[in-house]
């Protein structure tokens, strides 16, 4: 998938982003009220105390993204090898009472590389490539993903089960670990910071992304790729 005329080199705010800030890119422009509403909301005070710091959101506001497709966004995002999920805030996002952002998962199955007898299951029901999140859930989306304490395609049945398919209160894999990462305070201009550990080290390959790093689980049998 090759980057659309007009995107190429259209993030330059991720250059120095934060592991752990989601990036949020708006694609419906025209009325700015409902777009500042989402923002307020993005930028809530993430954990249980409603003093705590500011969710890590890094939101591209530029008309040069106005009306991009999903598959325009995946392929302008899939040179970042530690974003493993991106949010748009699309024409529905601004319409929509609950303001739900589309989570779209940058990683998939390269299909052409897996046995169609011994992965009949995967080739056939190919796991969700989206689901929606309200503005308050974004930050606990990303981060949970980033650190691999729950797949993608685990939010996005959470998501489903929801009566109006929006994930508001993402939780990990297992009882407790939500509480596995807590926000740090940093100054501004301070080099990209990891939260601190709780209950026990993480370790995170800085670079490029080996089989080993965090929410990207690599086995023989499949190959996950960019799209």
């Amino acid at each position: 998938m090759t980057v659309p005329e007009g995107l190429e080199g259209s993030l330059p705010e991720t250059a120095g982003r934060d592991l752990l800030d989601a990036v949020v890119i708006r694609t419906a422009f025209g009325d700015d009220e409902p777009w500042n509403a989402v923002v307020g909301e993005l930028r809530r005070p993430w954990g249980p105390s409603p003093d705590g710091p500011a969710a890590g959101v890094l939101v591209v506001d530029a008309p040069a993204w106005s009306e991009a497709t999903v598959d325009e966004v995946l392929a302008a995002v899939g040179g970042d090898e530690y974003l493993d999920v991106v949010f748009l805030a699309d024409r529905h996002t601004m319409e929509s009472p609950a303001h739900a952002l589309p989570a779209l998962t940058t990683i998939r199955e390269d299909e052409d590389h897996l046995d169609p007898v011994h992965h009949r299951e995967l080739v056939e029901s190919p796991e969700p490539r989206e689901f929606r999140a309200a503005p308050a859930a974004v930050y606990a989306v990303h981060v949970h993903v980033a650190l691999g304490n729950t797949g993608f395609a685990e939010l996005a049945a959470a998501a489903s089960a929801e009566p109006d398919r929006v994930l508001r209160r993402p939780r990990a894999r297992q009882p407790g670990t939500a509480a596995l990462i807590r926000p740090v305070h940093r100054p501004a201009g301070a080099a990209p910071a990891l939260p601190a550990p709780v209950r026990e080290p993480r370790e995170v390959v800085r670079g490029k992304r080996s089989s080993a790093a965090p929410g990207r689980a690599a086995t023989s049998a499949t190959r996950r790729t960019r799209p």
